[in-house]
């Protein structure tokens, strides 16, 4: 895998994933879209037809965060924040980062085991 990540736990003891800088708003995605195994595996199939050309994009709109995927690589953005920059507001937070989607997906399996482990410690 080319990013590193770690897992640590929140005050809660729910995880969360820690990932360099750059990919802050994938990490905010993470934490708040892919909250079960079902929409993390959901997610992982359709990359994995993007990703073996059976479909040419994805567009996956979560409650705050999207996902535009092409075969080589991922931009996830807060659709809110996206929208008021195709406006023309000015935005002070960061509000996009791109990925390989073969990299996203591989985050996403390993998002998903965590979510597994802690939903089967904590039921």
């Amino acid at each position: 895998m080319k990013y590193k990540y770690e897992i640590a736990s929140a005050d809660d003891g729910r995880p969360v994933i820690k990932l360099q800088k750059e990919l802050c708003i994938l990490e905010q995605f993470l934490e708040s879209e892919i909250i079960s195994q079902y929409s993390g595996k959901t997610v992982i199939a359709k990359l994995d037809e993007v990703i073996s050309q059976k479909e040419n994009q994805l567009l996956w709109w979560g409650n705050i965060y999207a996902l535009d995927v092409k075969k080589g690589i991922t931009r996830v953005f807060n659709h809110y924040l996206d929208d008021d920059v195709e406006k023309g507001v000015q935005v002070d937070e960061e509000y996009e980062s791109f990925i390989e989607s073969v990299e996203l997906r591989d985050l996403l399996y390993v998002w998903v085991d965590e979510i597994d482990k802690y939903r089967t410690f904590h039921s």
